[in-house]
């Protein structure tokens, strides 16, 4: 909510003036937003013209805009958020279009966003920083290794066209191993 940070940044200000008044140094401190809501991307040029850096929560805004639960008792339910879906996809290039537009640093977080083929999508779409588990940093970086951004981008691409989750694994390029992500929605 932009009030919300608009009070946060008051404060900020106001806790680094107090410290210069007592005499201490305090660096400029940057702020940040984590958007994981239809609401925070649909507000997106807004809020990203008022913060430093943002960051997508993808598995919290898969949830969101597919209206899923990984939680969920009805394993249908579930497996919505089990592989990349065209309507996330599409999201997250628009937050990367704005961001870039507005010149805000963007990454992205999230189980999903560290395994393939979502990983392969996001670098398509236009994603260059990624946060990482620690425990999973070698993987990831192998699997970043292993991308071609050409072919990361054509996919990409027709992921965002494609009508929905079926026709988006169908797409992916056989070397992502979508033998798993299909198996994981069936």
């Amino acid at each position: 909510d932009l009030d919300d940070l608009g009070k946060v940044r008051e404060v900020i200000q106001a806790q680094r003036e107090a410290l210069r008044l007592e005499g201490e140094g305090c660096p400029a401190v940057r702020l940040g937003v984590s958007l994981e809501t239809p609401a925070g991307a649909l507000l997106a040029r807004e809020i990203l013209a008022e913060v430093d850096f943002a960051l997508i929560g993808v598995d919290s805004l898969a949830m969101s805009l597919l209206t899923a639960d990984r939680s969920s008792p009805y394993e249908a339910v579930r497996q919505r958020l089990a592989s990349p879906h065209p309507v996330v996809l599409r999201a997250v290039r628009k937050l990367i279009q704005v961001a870039d537009g507005l010149r805000t640093p963007l990454m992205v977080y999230g189980e999903a966003a560290v395994r393939m083929p979502t990983l392969g999508l996001l670098v398509g779409a236009g994603i260059r920083a990624l946060s990482v588990p620690p425990d999973r940093l070698r993987e990831v970086h192998a699997a970043l290794a292993g991308l071609d951004p050409e072919i990361c981008q054509k996919a990409a691409e027709a992921a965002c066209h494609a009508g929905h989750a079926k026709t988006l694994a169908a797409g992916l390029p056989s070397q992502w191993g979508t033998e798993a992500a299909e198996s994981e929605s069936a």
